[in-house]
C-alpha cells in the first residue's frame, strides 16, 4: 500500500521494533501535528514556479501533489517580488509600471543579466517594465550620427505621466552599452477605431446661368441682275496761247473751252433669296462723246 506524506501517521513509518517503543511512539504521535502543516507550506517554496504561472501538471508528480493539496500556486505577494528583485540584482527595477510589470522584470532578470548592453536588453526592458512594445533604432539604420540610437515604447492604454519618462530613460540607461547614446525616446499610442464598409450614392446636379439671344430673322433677300446707266460731265477751263507768228512778232490772248461728257454701263446685284435666283443678260452699250470749243 503507497503511502503519503501528509496523510500517514509518522509511526506508521517507523520500523516495527521502535514502534513498539512507548516514548518513540509518543514522539511520533506528537510529529503528526507539525508535519502536516509543514507539508503544507512546501507548495509556497516553489516560488519560481508560482513567478512563471506554472501549472500545477507540470511539476513533478510529488511537487504536484503538494501544490494540489495546498490548493494550488498562488501568486507571489508585492512584497516578495521586491524581495527577489533585491536578491536578484534587477536593473532598472523602480521603473515597472505595475505589479505585472514587476514579475515580469524579474522573471527576464537573469537573461538580462546576461546580455546587457544590448539592443535586445534595452528593448526586452523597456516592453517588461511597461507592458507594451518597444524598438531600437540604431545609428546605421536611419543615417544617424555614429554610435546614437533612438527607442520607441507604445503606451497605449497607459497612464502616462511626467514621473514616466524620467523612469523610461533610467532603464534604458542601465541597460544600454557605454559607447551608445540616447538621441531621443518617442512614444507612441494606438486608438482601436471600428471600420464599416458600404455603399453610397452621390448624386449631382449642375445649373450654368447663360445669356441667351434669340436670333434676328433674317431679311428676306432676293437676288437679280440688273443694267445700270451712268453718266459723268466734266468741264474744264484753260488758258490757250497759240504760238506767235515769225517776224513780226504778235501777241494774241484768248481763252478755251474743253468740254466732255463719258458715259458708263455696270452691273448691279440685288439681294435675293437663295438658292432661287434668276440671272438676267442683257445687252450694254457704252457711249462716250467729246466736244470742245475753242475761242481765239
Amino acid at each position: 500500500m503507497a503511502r503519503r506524506l501528509g496523510e500517514t501517521p509518522f509511526a506508521e513509518l517507523l520500523p516495527h521494533n521502535l514502534a513498539q517503543d512507548a516514548t518513540l511512539k509518543a514522539v511520533a504521535d506528537s510529529l503528526d501535528k507539525i508535519l502536516a502543516p509543514s507539508i503544507a507550506g512546501i507548495a509556497p517554496l516553489l516560488i519560481y514556479d508560482r513567478l512563471s504561472k506554472a501549472a500545477p501538471q507540470s511539476l513533478l508528480p510529488p511537487l504536484m501533489r503538494l501544490a494540489e493539496q495546498s490548493g494550488g500556486l498562488a501568486p507571489l505577494p508585492e512584497q516578495l517580488l521586491d524581495m527577489l528583485a533585491w536578491q536578484l540584482h534587477v536593473d532598472g527595477y523602480e521603473a515597472a509600471y505595475d505589479y505585472q510589470a514587476k514579475e515580469r522584470l524579474i522573471w527576464q532578470s537573469l537573461m538580462l543579466h546576461r546580455r546587457k548592453g544590448t539592443p535586445w536588453a534595452v528593448r526586452n526592458a523597456l516592453a517588461a517594465a511597461f507592458g507594451g512594445e518597444a524598438g531600437i533604432d540604431e545609428w546605421f539604420n536611419y543615417a544617424g550620427k555614429p554610435y546614437f540610437f533612438r527607442a520607441w515604447l507604445d503606451v497605449t492604454g497607459l497612464f502616462w505621466d511626467q514621473e514616466a519618462t524620467p523612469k523610461a530613460l533610467r532603464l534604458i540607461w542601465e541597460y544600454k552599452n557605454v559607447r551608445s547614446w540616447l538621441e531621443f525616446l518617442e512614444t507612441r499610442s494606438r486608438t482601436p477605431m471600428e471600420h464599416h464598409t458600404g455603399i453610397g450614392l452621390v448624386e449631382r446636379i449642375a445649373s450654368r446661368c447663360r445669356l441667351y439671344f434669340s436670333p434676328v430673322p433674317a431679311p428676306d433677300m432676293r437676288m437679280g441682275t440688273a443694267l445700270c446707266a451712268t453718266g459723268a460731265t466734266a468741264a474744264r477751263s484753260i488758258f490757250y496761247m497759240p504760238p506767235p507768228a515769225a517776224m513780226p512778232l504778235q501777241w494774241h490772248t484768248g481763252v478755251g473751252l474743253s468740254c466732255f461728257t463719258s458715259s458708263r454701263v455696270t452691273f448691279r446685284s440685288e439681294p435675293a433669296n437663295a438658292p432661287e435666283f434668276v440671272k438676267t443678260a442683257t445687252l450694254a452699250l457704252s457711249v462716250r462723246t467729246s466736244s470742245g470749243y475753242a475761242v481765239q
